[in-house]
């Protein structure tokens, strides 16, 4: 049997026929319909042939299977670019933060652009980014300041003995005064206008500032000292990694950057190697604007040194520049466009609202009509509340309801979405019950409010709304393909419309990507707006749902057609076409090829599938993975059978 499982093969055969991908926010997992053992941290609803995974751990961690996708980073690429980007980002702040320590301008002067770099995340805002540059800038300028004022170095560039150094720290104007005020004034500031989670967490982010601070510092040490270059490369080799261990310890430190770990001593030490090189490059061209400290002679060119040659260098400083501030500079573009709020409101009254309620009370009534099972029944008065929810469900499922996104932090409505899968259940064990009664009116009823119910829930949602909404759509659907044959020709004429509308109802899958972009962008803030960091997801998976889900109804409403024609004509048509105009409006086409639903005839029947994700006709075998075989419509799977088969 094609559905036995096979226990000695245990979790490693089923893990062969699951593929797990990015959806949404969530982990999506898709089964082989004979898989019956419940994965750790899964949930599976009966009755569908997928369930979501939903886990601490961030989706990007667990990109697996980047199927067809050409055009978008690798799970590894997009890693490296978020480390370069760190490691550009500090480097180039780095840089500046020297040049306000060490630089000829007026102090002012150079306490004006660190200012603005900083000020400039608050519009994003990216308070935690700027309280890592608020403490580099601390980390680097306070100790070059300390050089700068113990050395005393001339302002003229000449050389001057300086007075004792017992007297120089005693020296503290009024302007030096001022300096510190606006310093520890602009530090409080930032401080108070953060975000209460950023201040609860501050220390955090002070580590990967002070972690860049020191590699800014180390990288100065190197290019600027009187020492061989070996010992400043050494130097920079050991203390830049040294600098990011603390962040690498904590990998909660920047959370927007989990995979950080000890890679992140490669982003301190890139960006102390990153420091050392423009400065060697701009001091052999004299393009460094720095004060002489005791670190040595700053901006000296060789005097032998050709045009062509000094040419050549600045280009090189041009083009290390461009390099450093590239990735950075495309990021804050980023950061500064979110992708705007889909224009709507939902109903007044929304019928979603309602559904949210029926679920919620729903799940503090019992099982209808007790547990099969075990043979205990519950109270009457348990069957009639349920009775009455499920009025209330249907009549709820006949207005218009829409699904409220809120555009915020911390929103991603699991909770609502927890609370429609019992309430899926409830409906699929009511449509069951009736269904084992012979209650073929009111199991089709129930059913289609299955199907109904799918559409409700993922009208004006985001991915992960639609894709919770398949799973009452696949249960109904499973549930009304077992009732094909007993239903009564008005039954199943009276379907086919009904069935079709849900079809044309739900919404394109461009819209639902639409909103789930702006809530990523406003929700999860500015590190969800970097495109090379958080590339639009294109995963194959998703959009084979959604030809799944067409080919699902595309198939059930041609066999109710097909079964209303045998009941009329004593045999099957020759091809879907002599089902047109009398049964069905247009031949159904398959949404994996574009052309029409595979059917033939046999001496027993017909046969009638969809070609599935590879595109081709496999003869009708079925495959083992989604992306092979063909893509059958088969009733729902009872995957607990006593038999121990999902047959």
């Amino acid at each position: 049997m094609s559905g036995q499982r096979h226990i000695s093969s245990g979790k490693e055969e089923e893990c062969r026929s699951r593929r797990i991908c990015r959806c949404g926010r969530f982990l999506l997992a898709e089964e082989c319909m004979s898989s019956v053992y419940p994965c750790e941290d899964e949930v599976a609803i009966r009755g569908a042939s997928f369930s979501f995974v939903y886990l601490a751990r961030p989706a990007r961690t667990a990109r697996i299977d980047r199927l067809d996708r050409p055009f978008e980073p690798t799970a590894m690429t997009e890693i490296v670019l978020v480390h370069v980007l760190a490691a550009t980002a500090g480097a180039a702040f780095g840089l500046l933060a020297i040049w306000a320590g060490l630089g000829r301008h007026h102090w002012c002067v150079r306490f004006i652009p660190v200012a603005a770099v900083i000020v400039s995340l608050f519009p994003v805002p990216a308070f935690d980014l700027a309280l890592v540059f608020v403490t580099q800038a601390l980390v680097v300028v306070v100790p070059l300041l300390l050089v700068r004022r113990f050395t005393l170095p001339p302002a003229d560039g000449k050389a001057t003995e300086a007075p004792p150094r017992s007297h120089a720290w005693r020296r503290f104007s009024i302007a030096d005064l001022f300096r510190a005020t606006l310093l520890i004034s602009t530090v409080f500031g930032v401080l108070a206008y953060l975000p209460g989670e950023v201040r609860e967490s501050w220390w955090k982010y002070a580590l990967v500032g002070g972690g860049f601070g020191v590699a800014t510092l180390a990288g100065a040490w190197a290019a600027l000292a009187h020492r061989p270059w070996w010992v400043g490369l050494g130097v920079v080799c050991l203390v830049a990694p040294l600098a990011g261990i603390p962040t690498a310890l904590d990998k909660t430190t920047y959370v927007e950057f989990r995979d950080q770990g000890w890679p992140w001593c490669a982003v301190t030490a890139i960006a102390g190697l990153l420091v050392v090189l423009w400065l060697c490059l701009a001091k052999s061209t004299g393009l460094t604007a720095l004060r002489r400290t005791e670190f040595g002679p700053i901006g000296q060119t060789t005097p032998t040194q050709s045009v062509g040659m000094a040419r050549g260098r600045r280009a090189s400083v041009a083009l290390v520049s461009l390099a450093i501030l590239l990735l950075p500079g495309v990021a804050y573009y980023d950061m500064t466009q979110p992708a705007p709020i889909p224009n709507g409101s939902p109903p007044e009254p929304n019928a979603y609202d309602d559904l949210l309620r029926i679920a919620a009370v729903i799940q503090n009534v019992g099982t209808p009509g007790g547990n099969l099972t075990s043979g205990t029944e519950q109270p009457p008065s348990t069957d009639e509340r349920r009775r009455v929810l499920f009025d209330e469900l249907h009549s709820a499922l006949g207005r218009l309801g829409v699904v409220s996104v809120r555009y915020q932090p911390n929103d991603a409505r699991v909770d609502e979405n927890q609370t429609l899968r019992p309430l899926a259940r409830a409906l699929l064990a009511e449509g069951d019950r009736r269904r084992l009664a012979r209650d073929v009116n009111g199991a089709r009823r129930i059913y289609l409010d299955l199907v109904e119910l799918g559409l409700a829930s993922s009208r004006g949602g985001m991915i992960i709304d639609r894709h919770i909404g398949m799973i009452p759509l696949y249960m109904g659907i499973g549930g009304l393909r077992q009732l094909r044959d007993v239903l009564s020709p008005d039954q199943r004429r009276a379907m086919i419309p009904v069935l079709q509308a849900n079809e044309a109802g739900w919404e394109p899958l461009a819209d639902a990507y639409a909103r789930d972009l702006a809530w990523q962008h406003h929700a999860r803030g500015w590190p969800a707006r970097i495109r090379f960091v958080n590339p639009p997801d294109t995963n194959p998976l998703i959009a084979y749902f959604e030809r799944r889900r067409l080919a699902w109804f595309r198939i059930l409403v041609c066999e109710l057609a097909l079964a209303q024609y045998i009941g009329e004509h004593g045999g099957p048509p020759e091809n879907l076409a002599g089902l047109v105009t009398q049964y069905l409006p247009k031949v159904p086409e398959d949404p994996f090829s574009g052309r029409p639903l595979v059917y033939r005839t046999e001496p027993t029947g017909y046969v009638l599938y969809s070609v599935g994700q590879n595109g081709h006709d496999d003869g009708g075998q079925r495959g083992v993975l989604f992306t092979d075989g063909d893509l059958f419509l088969d009733p729902a799977p009872q995957p607990w059978g006593d038999d121990g088969s999902d047959d």
